[in-house]
């Protein structure tokens, strides 16, 4: 389905859940989330971990440094180093992407339902292929599936399964994608160094221009450090002012192994700046905050598109006692 995203898409990924001291919580698939699932008590210790790794979507200071944006303006997109989760997420969307209901002949006898059947080589090796049902009265895709052999695109290879639904416009000159929900079981993906397979869903909401909304369930297992970390209910809200910036606010819920749970909030957007087409590689503006339990908190606030810092609140007073100061290519 080549119908085209007219606003330009920003998808901004962090990652995890649980509750209780160890008990499994899996996913769709065999991964299972088995770390702590009580709510973590922030310290001057694992506030990095947490702030960071929230904003990240897995444990800081890997081979994937750097900050999560991507936007796609048209048909061109600017990619830039980003956590695994968001590269995961724009390489599964713009492989829905390329089966293109859009061009299908009209059916016989006025029938409105037909399917679509893809094979595609990756950019970087590998390929996949796919198909697709699609309604040209409703713009309903149902029936959609890919099955991915180490596909390679944009530095990211996938292999493994996804089943996808989704809307596209109609009645309109260039019909665009409206809404895709992806689900997946053991799906394995690479990038640089980095490892992961997960399980779980991304449903992604474009209906109203200029606007994204990426709802994230899924669990992640880093396939090196043997750790599986969650997301439950993580929502990023991307805002778009066209050839000048990206605002992106998130929210929801992030679980890491070894210290719980922690709530996420963004009181003041993160904002990428655009500049020749290219998404700046780091915010420069915006704050995370991450709350654990006994009112401790910490928060990740972007400096300058090289520097941030976190701010600690171990003793749950409603004030930040400490200071943890970095650059985004290390977090």
């Amino acid at each position: 389905m080549k119908a085209r995203y007219v606003t330009a898409a920003l998808i901004f990924t962090l990652a995890l859940a649980g509750c209780g001291g160890g008990g499994g919580d899996g996913g769709p698939s065999g991964i299972t989330y088995a770390g702590l699932t009580t709510q973590a008590v922030v310290t001057q210790a694992n506030a990095k971990n947490l702030a960071g790794g929230a904003y990240q979507g897995r444990a800081t200071g890997n081979a994937l440094g750097g900050v999560a944006a991507s936007a796609q303006t048209n048909v061109t997109d600017h990619q830039i180093n980003r956590p695994h989760t968001l590269a995961l997420s724009e390489t599964l969307r713009n492989a829905v992407g390329k089966i293109d209901v859009t061009t299908l002949p009209k059916a016989d006898l006025g029938a409105a339902v037909k399917t679509e059947t893809i094979t595609e080589q990756g950019s970087c090796g590998g390929g996949f292929s796919g198909s697709a049902t699609y309604d040209d009265v409703t713009g309903n895709i149902s029936s959609g599936s890919i099955t991915f052999s180490n596909y390679c695109s944009e530095g990211v290879t996938l292999s493994g399964r996804i089943s996808f639904s989704g809307k596209v416009s109609v009645g309109t000159p260039t019909p665009t994608i409206q809404k895709i929900d992806m689900s997946f079981t053991s799906l394995s993906s690479k990038s640089g160094s980095d490892a992961f397979t997960t399980s779980g869903s991304i449903a992604i909401d474009a209906t109203v221009p200029l606007q994204v909304l990426t709802t994230i369930n899924m669990v992640m297992r880093d396939d090196t450090a043997g750790k599986v970390y969650k997301m439950e209910n993580y929502q990023v809200f991307a805002s778009v002012n066209p050839s000048v910036w990206v605002d992106v606010s998130m929210g929801g819920r992030f679980y890491g192994p070894d210290d719980g749970y922690v709530d996420l909030t963004t009181p003041t957007p993160f904002r990428f700046y655009i500049t020749a087409g290219v998404v700046a590689a780091a915010p420069s503006q915006g704050v995370l905050v991450v709350t654990g339990g006994n009112g401790t908190k910490a928060s990740l606030v972007a400096i300058s598109t090289t520097d941030y810092n976190i701010n600690v609140d171990a003793d749950g007073n409603g004030n930040y006692e400490s200071q943890i100061p970095g650059k985004w290519a290390d977090l």
